[in-house]
């Protein structure tokens, strides 16, 4: 106890209080970290994201309201006809 109030009194206080102490003693490069995600995982996840997304979409509504009312109608001629 001696010995850490002569440091105490022999230096600035600043570097030596008990706050700089304990936030100080810390490990390098320690938390919580992304993980790295292979490439295709990222692909096949988005892939299968999208497509059960599109399979819940109405894609003739969706046409009809892009191309107007004659998007998905069938036409009464044939062209093998």
């Amino acid at each position: 106890m001696l010995r850490i109030s002569k440091l105490l009194l022999n230096t600035n206080l600043k570097y030596y209080s008990l706050d700089n102490v304990s936030n100080g003693r810390t490990f390098k490069n320690f938390g919580h970290k992304r993980q790295p995600v292979p490439r295709i995982t990222v692909l096949w996840h988005g892939f299968l994201t999208f497509s059960f997304i599109g399979l819940g979409i109405e894609w003739k509504r969706i046409g009809r309201m892009i191309f107007g009312e004659d998007f998905g109608k069938e036409t009464e001629t044939s062209p093998f006809e």
